[in-house]
């Protein structure tokens, strides 16, 4: 099996993460960690049901002012606000933010479950709800921005996902991804431990490096790569928590997140 992220051969060598029953490899060449074997279907029960939609709302909810700080990252960009692509967008809250900053959304949702919150969320807003990759309603070169939160990780394939991306980008069109570190300080000292090891529903987990190369060799220009700390709820003394491990971590880029900014080039 080769690594998802670069293709370099994993083999049977190098470092080894055991996760519920499961094995991650270290790649030697870009230094990701990559599920293998991969499963051949992305999973999603995690996120269906009408708990699952009540527990995700409520977290979107908390999250509101994380989503409009990446959004402001989006914006500082620059570019018109025209029409903006959330890849994953849960029930919907950042469309709807987003809606009220000026920006025309449109949304993709594998869980058929938040694809409906979102809808309802988001009246006259159109969410499809499948996988990205196979989607065939999407015209390329039609979005100003595409934002994809947490997403990449779940993807079998991250390359198609980085291409089409590109493709539905016009040209100077903006990206903005986040993902877990595979190179935080988290998973140094937690190892095998690391929160972020779910096989489930994780399969790659990036190096800083590594995300910023495969991006650059599908067409775009990596303009911002750093990395964030907390789950962006926190608030109150939790929040000052979170505000310090940032500071001190992200210089380094240590933070359990990485957080991109891409142009499409034209």
């Amino acid at each position: 099996m080769n690594c998802g992220i670069c293709s370099f051969p994993l083999g049977s060598a190098g470092i080894v993460l055991e996760a519920d029953g499961s094995a991650y490899r270290r790649c030697g060449g870009c230094g990701s960690i990559v599920l293998a074997p991969l499963p051949t279907v992305e999973a999603n029960a995690h996120f269906e049901g009408e708990q699952a939609v009540l527990h995700q709302e409520r977290s979107d909810e908390a999250r509101a002012a994380y989503f409009a700080r990446r959004l402001g990252l989006l914006e500082q960009a620059g570019g018109p606000k025209g029409r903006l692509l959330d890849i994953g967008c849960s029930t919907g809250k950042l469309m709807e933010i987003a809606r009220a900053r000026g920006w025309d959304v449109q949304g993709i949702e594998l869980s058929a479950a938040l694809a409906g919150a979102a809808r309802r969320r988001n009246p006259g807003a159109f969410v499809s709800q499948g996988d990205f990759l196979e989607l065939g309603e999407l015209e390329p070169a039609t979005f100003s921005a595409i934002v994809a939160l947490d997403v990449i990780e779940h993807v079998l394939d991250p390359r198609a996902f980085a291409r089409r991306a590109r493709r539905l980008l016009a040209p100077g069109g903006t990206l903005l991804l986040q993902t877990p570190n595979a190179r935080s300080l988290r998973a140094r000292l937690h190892g095998a431990a690391w929160n972020m090891l779910i096989p489930a529903y994780h399969f790659h987990l990036f190096a800083p490096r590594a995300l910023a190369t495969l991006l650059e060799s599908e067409g775009f220009r990596v303009r911002r790569l750093t990395t964030a700390s907390g789950s962006g709820s926190e608030s109150g003394a939790s929040g000052r928590l979170a505000a310090a491990k940032q500071a001190v971590l992200a210089p380094a880029r240590l933070g359990n997140a990485l957080v991109v900014v891409a142009r499409a080039a034209a």
